[in-house]
């Protein structure tokens, strides 16, 4: 090829001009120094972690391209020593005061201190939290592409016999991260400022990704995919400027060599166009590249009317969520009750809850009294039962044989047993039929025994009133505790009323505040977000 057109075959990227997707000079950092190889930096390194996916909790899959190999048995005691060694050599080149024999004998303070100590390495700000570090230990752990999933049943006993195996292969795998990232220093290698930093970006991207398919296993095809991908953001950066100018000098060409085809003489011209042929190869490389430029500038252009189209569609949306948030400020200001008077209402709801509850337990106490009085005085009925009883029973073998005094029954109603009411009123019921068939027989024997009859009555008589008054003082006292106890569930209903009002009041209250804090804060970082975002294409497009 001519030297006049390799010295306009520049270097793509020597600036940033206005054909370049990124608008910057440098693609990582303006300077010399080296950003914290945390999960929010690394997603330039292709590594499976997206920019601020530890911030949002967001696992962010690896590409398809590359599926994840699931191959740690960590039931495999060798591999749980293996992990074990790579963590002490860790610590040990790190000159870590951490005692190695955690590893062995752990505890949860030890866990946190070795897990902080590891991640620190990738994100410097980081400072676990007692309270939430058993839910963000399984969240970066699974941002960082840990192919076992840390249940959190796991975490409730990390440290026991069963669970901490699995831990001690998450620390290994995290350190071989930090380790990996360390040697790659991928950071060093796409920053700077040079004219080839596009360039070298996409040449480290490319052999980032065919060396984890060579890692796994799964090269079919040669790296195609990969190459074209490359090709393409490399063509997508050249300086399109450069396509006319090499158009332009072509044509300059032409006319000079037929001009100087006109003037030169046949054996002159002969040797011009001989010389011409020599250059046919350089000229269908040009059109392939005038060709492939086009598509690339149609492509450019077509993706700098979507970023316009998005600009104006979130500036919108932007406009919109500044008005929703001067409606909420309004609604907020015009709440008949402050987040500050909300609170001293719950305080006095709580109050008045614990003396509600304290009520409440004195009356739960009153039942018990109570049972105790119906105890005593079922013991006193069941004595007056077991006497009226046996007076039945002895006017009976008055007039019953021993064996027809048995086969009626009469022997057993002297008999003092265990009873409630139902037994009383039962065993009542019981000595009324039972009267009533020895009052038959007296009858019977009443024109035989006049004399015994007589005697007989009157014990009958005293044996009547005496079953009177026992129904009497018993329905009484049936009365009575059925009274005291409605009225004690009467009592205890109310409080429980009471309470359950107070409780629905303070947790409206209390949902309400929270709701209205969680909005508000939702719409501050989407707004945050937006900015960010418009001053990034600002800078990157020009305002």
């Amino acid at each position: 090829m001519d030297d006049r057109f390799r010295t306009n075959l520049r270097a793509p990227m020597q600036s940033a001009g206005r054909y370049s997707p990124y608008g910057r000079q440098s693609l990582v950092n303006q300077g010399n120094n080296r950003n914290p190889l945390r999960p929010s930096n690394i997603g330039i390194l292709n590594c499976g972690v997206n920019a601020n996916a530890v911030k949002k909790n967001i696992a962010q899959p690896m590409s398809n391209d590359v599926p994840v190999k699931k191959s740690r048995n960590v039931r495999d005691k060798a591999h749980i020593e293996e992990q074990r060694q790579i963590i002490r050599d860790f610590l040990s080149s790190k000159e870590s005061h951490i005692d190695p024999k955690f590893l062995f004998f752990p505890t949860d303070g030890q866990f946190q201190a070795v897990f902080e100590f590891i991640y620190k390495h990738l994100d410097p700000n980081y400072r676990a939290s007692p309270s939430t570090f058993k839910e963000e230990f399984p969240s970066i752990i699974k941002l960082l592409q840990y192919p076992l999933p840390i249940k959190t049943s796991t975490m409730r006993a990390a440290c026991s016999a069963t669970s901490w195996p699995y831990i001690v292969d998450a620390l290994g795998y995290l350190v071989t991260f930090v380790t990996k990232l360390a040697d790659l220093d991928g950071m060093a290698l796409v920053g700077g400022d040079g004219p080839d930093t596009v360039r070298r970006y996409h040449s480290y991207d490319y052999f980032a990704k065919c060396f984890k398919r060579q890692k796994l296993e799964i090269v079919q095809d040669g790296f195609k995919q990969e190459f074209e991908v490359f090709r393409a953001n490399v063509m997508q950066n050249e300086n399109m400027g450069e396509i006319k100018e090499i158009e332009k000098e072509k044509n300059a060409l032409q006319e000079e060599l037929n001009e100087l085809k006109k003037e030169c003489q046949e054996d002159q011209c002969d040797e011009l166009e001989e010389a011409e042929s020599q250059y046919s190869k350089d000229i269908r490389a040009l059109a392939s590249y005038l060709e492939t430029a086009n598509e690339c500038y149609e492509n450019l252009h077509g993706e700098n009317e979507k970023l316009q189209k998005g600009i104006i569609d979130r500036e919108k949306a932007l406009k919109n969520i500044q008005n929703k948030i001067g409606e909420k400020r309004e609604k907020i200001k015009a709440q008949p009750i402050s987040g500050q008077r909300a609170t001293i209402h719950l305080a006095e709801i709580r109050e008045r809850y614990k003396a509600v509850r304290a009520d409440s337990k004195k009356f739960n106490e009153e039942p018990t009294k109570l049972q105790g009085t119906l105890f005593k005085l079922l013991s006193s009925v069941r004595g007056h039962v077991a006497a009226v009883g046996g007076k039945i029973s002895d006017v009976a073998e008055d007039f019953y044989s021993r064996d027809e005094h048995s086969q009626h029954g009469f022997s057993e109603l002297n008999n003092d047993r265990p009873m409630n009411i139902e037994a009383v009123e039962k065993r009542l019921a019981h000595f009324s039929e039972m009267y009533i068939k020895l009052k038959n027989r007296i009858v019977e024997d009443m024109e035989n025994k006049r004399r015994q009859i007589q005697c007989n009555k009157d014990a009958a008589d005293e044996c009547e009133r005496a079953i009177e008054r026992m129904n009497i003082s018993t329905k009484k006292y049936v009365q009575d505790g059925n009274a005291k106890i409605k009225e004690l569930e009467r009592r205890n209903n109310e409080l429980k009323i009471e309470k359950d009002r107070l409780d629905v009041e303070a947790n409206v209250l209390y949902e309400k505040q929270k709701l209205a804090d969680e909005k508000l804060q939702n719409i501050f970082k989407e707004l945050e977000r937006l900015q960010v975002q418009i001053g990034d294409v600002e800078v990157k497009y020009g305002k």
